[in-house]
């Protein structure tokens, strides 16, 4: 992240949840991904 609002910010909480619950050490992300959930083991 540069600041250049490449991530919306509202979209912020939805990459966070699984952090903050304790269900993922680590949690990336990709602009050309779907929007919907994929857990990767």
């Amino acid at each position: 992240q540069d600041a250049d609002l490449e991530y919306a910010p509202e979209e912020y909480p939805q990459v966070l949840r699984p952090l903050l619950a304790g269900h993922a050490d680590v949690v990336y992300g990709s602009r050309f991904a779907s929007r919907e959930m994929r857990k990767v083991l």
